[in-house]
């Protein structure tokens, strides 16, 4: 069977495609978001390196879709979120299709998962998770194919190879479905050659995508977060030309200390919140259903469940260990990966209770109260707060200040600041770049050459000012808090400024 590119013009799935899209366009942030959303609109307006592992595809890929004049630069970055989430779902229609072999039943499951709480929440502003869940569902559609095609040939594995590379590419933490990508594969009636070529496939792939980083190091990309600042508030980027220095990059170490913060086995208050997680994506009602979904799966086909649950599992048990404090957002695969129990649950008590009136109407209803639900806390369609407390923090700066910020306080100033050239006279740091002792001893020299030296933050009282700045910051200086004016409603937000003396 030759593997194809899903038909976008099937009625089907550009009903949901449009429903999906429909909702997002009236819910999207109009504007540049907070934390790493603004960054990677920064990284990819610049071509610029962001945090590690990189990404390079998605600042590629987003930097050209930046390039259509719709709204301003950040709003861009939302839309293609939005873009990528609503293919996401018509592709995942079509792969439920192939699983259940009803259509009305995948453009319910479909219209679920898109409208499920941590789903539809990454589709409304710039970052990589929506892509990642597009390139997921390519390759898921791809692979289902597979299964169950009688004689795949060349051209097969290598579009495998390719789709599969692509979703690594994206978001290299795709890696953990990998498990379940190798025994589709070597279930098929590939031979092993083509098999194996399927794999050298992605690897190319991803390493060639890789060339981003000696490329945009060698030629000094005015943006740049791997590295860190020195003593002397100098940058000292990692050596992107080098192996050592990629390999850096793409493994993630910039965080390796959230790595398995839980512990290398999770504690059981660290599963209870993944599955909290779970019953507030799919307000509970998923949960069971995907749970009847997994019985079915078991009584009537037990090798495919040992195929989704090695693709399930290494994902939720990384996930589960990692310390981000914004990982909510990151479970993404594993949700979409929900969707198919969600699938079968639902096949399985529309076949045994079909007799129930109104049963199937039930079960199409299911999407709108995810839909109603869910729709008063994801409407961001009206938020321009962020960009209203950059926007006021500037305008409070003095000439040719100095700013220090936490990444959520600092990145949409540098925004404004780097894209849209307001207040170039002001120089910005963010102090995740910088090591303790080298931020303290920047400090010292710069009050010690009476340089004004400003922190922004929500804190205001001294000890939480000290928690998030660092504990040495009150020692032996003056703090001066300026608030910075804002609407009564909004959280408060302060300059700082740190003066010489007791």
């Amino acid at each position: 069977m030759k593997i194809t590119i899903p038909r976008w013009f099937d009625w089907p799935v550009l009903l949901v495609f449009g429903l999906v899209m429909a909702v997002l366009l009236r819910t999207v942030v109009p504007t540049v978001y907070t934390l790493d959303s603004g960054e990677f609109v920064i990284g990819a307006q610049l071509l610029g390196i962001v945090h590690s592992p990189g990404y390079p595809l998605y600042l590629l890929v987003l930097h050209l879709f930046q390039q259509i004049p719709l709204g301003d630069i950040g709003f861009r970055g939302n839309l293609f979120s939005a873009v990528c989430l609503a293919l996401a779902a018509g592709l995942t229609y079509q792969l439920l299709v192939i699983i259940l072999k009803k259509r009305w039943l995948a453009g319910v499951t479909a219209l679920i998962f898109a409208w499920s709480y941590y789903v539809w929440v990454i589709g409304l502003f710039a970052e990589v998770y929506a892509p990642q869940l597009f390139t997921i569902a390519l390759a898921g559609v791809a692979l289902v194919r597979l299964g169950t095609s009688a004689a795949p040939g060349w051209r097969s594995a290598i579009m495998i190879g390719v789709l599969v590379g692509l979703a690594i590419s994206m978001n290299p933490t795709s890696i953990f479905l990998i498990g379940g990508v190798v025994a589709v594969v070597y279930r098929s009636q590939f031979s092993w050659l083509q098999r194996i070529t399927a794999g050298l496939v992605s690897i190319v792939l991803f390493g060639a995508v890789q060339f981003y980083f000696p490329w945009r190091y060698a030629t000094g990309t005015p943006y740049n977060l791997a590295g860190h600042y020195t003593n002397q508030g100098e940058f000292n980027p990692v050596d992107l030309s080098t192996l050592s220095g990629i390999t850096w990059m793409i493994s993630g170490q910039q965080f390796d200390s959230l790595f398995f913060e839980e512990g290398v086995i999770p504690p059981p208050a660290a599963w209870i919140e993944t599955f909290l997680l779970f019953i507030r994506n799919f307000i509970g009602i998923g949960v069971v259903i995907g749970l009847v979904g997994l019985y079915a799966l078991y009584r009537q086909h037990r090798s495919a469940l040992v195929i989704w649950s090695i693709s399930f599992i290494p994902y939720i048990y990384f996930y589960t260990s990692y310390g981000a404090p914004d990982k909510e957002t990151m479970f993404g695969p594993a949700l979409w990966l929900w969707c198919i129990p969600i699938g079968l649950g639902l096949r399985w008590v529309a076949t045994r209770l079909g007799s129930v009136p109104w049963l199937r109407w039930g079960i199409c209803a299911l999407p709108v109260l995810f839909l109603l639900f869910h729709f008063p806390r994801l409407d961001l369609s009206h938020e321009w707060s962020i960009r209203q407390r950059a926007e006021a923090a500037l305008s409070a700066l003095p000439p040719d200040a100095l700013l220090f910020g936490r990444w959520h306080d600092v990145v949409p100033l540098e925004y404004l600041h780097l894209i849209e050239k307001v207040r170039p006279d002001v120089k910005i740091y963010n102090l995740f770049l910088f090591p303790p002792d080298a931020l303290e001893a920047y400090i010292a020299h710069l009050l010690s050459r009476r340089r004004s030296v400003l922190f922004i933050s929500s804190r205001l009282s001294e000890g939480d000012l000290q928690i998030e700045m660092g504990t040495w910051l009150l020692r032996g200086y003056q703090v001066e808090p300026q608030p910075i004016r804002l609407p009564a409603d909004e959280v408060p937000l302060f300059l700082y400024t740190l003066r010489s003396g007791p």
